[in-house]
């Protein structure tokens, strides 16, 4: 119904995001800074399974970027492969519990990240 359509919110439109991760994919990209930018859980699920590809990134920041426990998830799974990663920020990000406890879970495993912010 019409109704239900406009409350339905509408599905973000990642392309834009989905071709830069590729295009990123292809470099040796050593600092990523997203602050900001309103990437919602959808968009930090796709960068946080794209940033797993990215061996020589020492640095991800994704304040404010309301990626939510899904996107956490997303970038705690993708901690394994970032070996050189030393800074990681997803203040803001509403990360909450599960978030939380994926990303320690995942520096658990003798991560090299020497700073850490999720306030």
């Amino acid at each position: 119904s019409k109704a239900a359509a406009a409350t339905t919110p509408a599905m973000p439109d990642l392309t834009g995001l989905e071709e830069l991760t590729h295009a990123l994919a292809r470099l040796r990209v050593e600092h990523l800074d997203f602050t900001g930018n309103l990437l919602g859980s959808q968009g930090g699920v796709l960068l946080g399974s794209a940033t797993g590809t990215f061996a020589e990134l020492r640095s991800l920041r994704l304040a404010f970027c309301d990626i939510g426990p899904h996107g956490a998830v997303a970038v705690a799974s993708s901690l394994n492969s970032l070996k050189q990663l030393v800074f990681l920020d997803l203040s803001h990000c509403s990360v909450m519990d599960r978030g939380a406890m994926a990303v320690a879970e995942a520096l658990e495993k003798a991560h090299p990240l020497e700073s850490l912010s999720l306030f």
